[in-house]
């Protein structure tokens, strides 16, 4: 789901949120770690790393919120106040574990990542004008990606990160060039959502390429190629 409007956050925190400390900006650093340990790791990285980070309303929040950062994987990754290190450790877990099917291009195009107990504002309007849509997971298309209800599925950040890359590549979230020769051939969008518009049959495609290459490259042909080369050869427009 493309962001409607984007809402521009105020000052960073001025206080220091109780329980965490805040030496100076590091990353966290979770290394290969079994399934056993992972998680106390974490929660202790967090309790180390974790820093005040902006008070605002991003993408389709209603109202503000202070959050609270860590720098992941390239990326500042901020947690609302109302977020438990229990939810914040599950949800770094679940991700990190995905990292590596992410290709860079992909992953850079994102700067921040926020994940908010809220709902989005704006599914009332994207209802109205898109015919296969429930409720938002998550927004993008500005370089950060807003998660809702404390976060969705790796796929939808794959996808939010697909618009924040497409604007990356276009100067807007609607691609031109040789995907959009390639979505008009007779080669179908990769799902369902994506014939709601050309911007969103692009984040799914890109979904599509991260979560299952082979059955995209079998299903898809011209979608991949273009998708491939993108993700591939850091010189290419699209």
């Amino acid at each position: 789901m493309r962001v409607r409007g984007l809402k521009i956050g105020a000052a960073n925190h001025a206080e220091r949120i109780p329980g965490i400390q805040t030496p100076p900006r590091s990353g966290l650093g979770i290394g290969v770690l079994d399934i056993e340990t992972r998680r106390p790791v974490i929660e202790q990285a967090i309790e180390m790393h974790a820093r005040p980070g902006p008070i605002g309303a991003f993408h389709g929040m209603s109202t503000p919120e202070s959050f609270w950062a860590v720098d992941f994987d390239r990326q500042q990754w901020h947690f609302s106040d109302s977020a438990t290190k229990g939810q914040m450790a599950r949800t770094i877990e679940a991700l990190h574990s995905q990292r590596d099917r992410q290709p860079t291009r992909l992953r850079e195009a994102t700067k921040r990542v926020f994940f908010t107990a809220q709902h989005n504002h704006d599914d009332d309007y994207w209802r109205s004008i898109y015919p296969n849509f429930g409720r938002s997971g998550a927004t993008g298309g500005d370089s950060d990606i807003v998660a809702y209800d404390h976060g969705p599925r790796p796929g939808l950040l794959y996808h939010e990160g697909g618009h924040n890359l497409a604007n990356a590549l276009y100067g807007e979230i609607t691609p031109r060039g040789h995907f959009a020769a390639a979505a008009s051939t007779s080669e179908r969008p990769v799902s369902a959502y994506g014939t709601n518009a050309l911007s969103e049959d692009f984040a799914e495609a890109v979904a599509f390429y991260v979560e299952d290459p082979d059955r995209m490259k079998a299903e898809f042909p011209a979608r991949f190629k273009v998708i491939r080369r993108i993700m591939k050869d850091g010189r290419y427009g699209g």
